[in-house]
């Protein structure tokens, strides 16, 4: 279930993949190593009052969550030919897994001939929730790894469910919630549920009020352009990986150069008014991240985002946000448990 950490997360992450260490003129623009005050003014937010309704998931947006959690997806029965599974793998050739033969959450359809002979093959018949080893012989030659061609591999398969195009959730059982999700009974993830959402609604609410009660008096222009140099950077290196022009870079993403900065321009300001922000707060409050919480903040963003981009640990994680990024992140953590500690919930 996703939880809100920052004002621009997954823009965030995406400029991310292409970032490199920030030169010193960065590093000081981005310390704020001034007073505050003279350019943002917050709200309460020590003791910040917030309702019930704000912070309570509706009838709607728990349906939503089971939908979400359940629609399309079938556990009742064996996987045939022709199915779309849901699966992971991991594939070990003399008992150590080689490179690209693993994967989570894995689409495939039965009889597609997407993997090699029998790995499809070998799924017909398992059952949502079991987990069998294949033994497999790849092809010879296989362009695709040679150096795998002809080998004696052992995929080991979970499977987590059939697809189907049920828009609707079906009366939920024990089975059903145990073979998909972490809970046990219907009763342990209705009950988990309800606090996930209103947890969530809670993180919502409190960044909500933060960043539309803050009157920003003026941006510094230093920090500005930083963010708004690393926005267009991040694109240049993106298409320059791709091998095209940054026009036709452009074209292909929807955007032109006037509309593309503009956007830079935009995002540069949402960063930096996110800075102040949590600058002022950590600094009025003396908040540094805890151990324990560093490692909250990590296993929320890896929760969220390691499908998304292909991280499968907090280590990998770290690594691909670099070392600023990732202390940004956890401070933005550290201080709205901060606040959430505080809030007021009335009515």
């Amino acid at each position: 279930m996703k939880r809100i950490l920052t004002f621009a997360l997954a823009l965030t992450f995406a400029l991310s993949l292409f970032s490199c260490s920030a030169p010193v003129n960065e590093a000081d623009a981005l310390a704020y190593d001034y007073d505050l005050s003279e350019y943002a003014v917050l709200p309460v937010y020590k003791g910040m009052k917030l309702t019930k309704a704000e912070t309570t998931p509706t009838a709607e947006q728990i349906e939503e969550q089971k939908k979400t959690d359940f629609a399309g997806k079938e556990v009742s029965r064996a996987a045939k030919d022709g199915d779309t599974v849901i699966i992971d793998y991991t594939g070990k050739k003399d008992g150590v897994a080689f490179e690209g033969g693993t994967a989570q959450m894995q689409s495939l359809t039965l009889g597609s001939g997407s993997f090699i002979d029998g790995f499809e093959e070998g799924l017909v018949g398992v059952k949502p929730g079991e987990t069998v080893d294949l033994d497999l012989t790849f092809p010879d030659p296989y362009e695709n790894n040679p150096d795998l061609a002809g080998a004696k591999v052992v995929f080991t398969v979970k499977m987590h469910y059939i697809k189907t195009d049920s828009t609707e959730v079906s009366k939920l059982t024990d089975e059903i919630v145990a073979a998909l999700t972490e809970y046990k009974t219907v009763a342990d993830y209705e009950k988990a549920i309800n606090e996930d959402l209103a947890d969530d609604m809670l993180d919502a609410a409190v960044q909500d009020k933060l960043y539309n009660g803050t009157e920003f008096k003026k941006l510094p222009d230093d920090a500005q352009k930083v963010y708004r140099d690393r926005y267009i950077q991040s694109y240049k290196d993106a298409a320059a990986a791709y091998g095209i022009s940054f026009s036709n870079y452009l074209a292909q993403n929807g955007t032109n150069e006037t509309e593309f900065l503009a956007q830079a321009k935009s995002y540069a300001k949402g960063m930096v008014e996110s800075d102040l922000i949590l600058l002022t707060i950590s600094r009025a409050e003396d908040i540094t991240p805890t151990k324990e919480q560093r490692t909250a903040a990590l296993e929320m963003l890896l929760e969220d985002y390691s499908a998304q981009y292909g991280v499968s640990s907090t280590k990998e994680l770290e690594e691909m946000l670099g070392e600023e990024e990732t202390d940004r992140l956890v401070l933005n953590y550290a201080v709205i448990q901060f606040v959430r500690k505080n809030a007021v919930i009335e009515g």
